[in-house]
């Protein structure tokens, strides 16, 4: 708090001589403290706007667990709608693509849960499940890149499947799902960040 620099308000001769003994003053923000005397007002204002802080971290580090927890379901959940392509298609090739579209997805919620977003860990909060503070591992460096190019791929043979017979009718849009996650996640673990 030595940083912060108060300001006198200006008093002329002619005014009240008991303001005198009480001086006012002002931080920076523009609000009396009064009867500073370089007291307890200032160290109360200071408690209080540490107590403030540590309630708006609380209240950030539950809001981004509860996105992390939404951010993590949702490519769970997406995994279900490849089991039919996966089990029924006639053809290696949708099985195929329907694995590596769970693989994706679970890539995705892996990176989502296990690896590190970037954010600087404050003091007293939680780091990601197994993350250490050593040198990152091969999984760590490359798992995001690795699942950019297979979504990427997947993207890919959407064009192969529009209009092919041998699989349902929207497998196509199937194959555009590992991508789109993938970006969601991403875009939301880099705003997760910023705050």
């Amino acid at each position: 708090m030595d940083s912060t620099k108060l300001r006198r308000t200006f008093h002329y001769p002619s005014e009240n001589s008991e303001d005198d003994d009480n001086p006012r003053e002002i931080d920076e923000e523009g609000q009396y403290i009064r009867g500073h005397k370089g007291g307890s007002s200032v160290i109360n204002a200071v408690v209080e706007q540490e107590k403030y802080i540590a309630k708006l971290r609380r209240e950030n580090e539950e809001k981004n667990d509860q996105y992390e927890r939404i951010l993590f379901v949702i490519p769970i959940i997406s995994m279900m709608t490849y089991w039919p392509a996966l089990l029924t298609a006639p053809a290696l090739q949708p099985k195929i693509i329907s694995l590596f579209c769970i693989t994706s997805l679970a890539a995705t919620s892996y990176i989502l849960l296990f690896l590190p977003n970037g954010k600087p860990q404050l003091e007293g909060s939680k780091p990601p499940i197994g993350h250490s503070d050593d040198e990152p591992s091969p999984v760590e460096k490359h798992l995001g890149y690795l699942n950019a190019g297979l979504s990427f791929l997947i993207a890919l043979n959407a064009g192969i499947w529009y209009g092919k017979k041998g699989v349902h009718d929207g497998f196509w849009v199937l194959c555009l799902l590992p991508g789109c996650k993938f970006a969601n996640e991403a875009i939301g673990v880099r705003l997760m960040a910023l705050n």
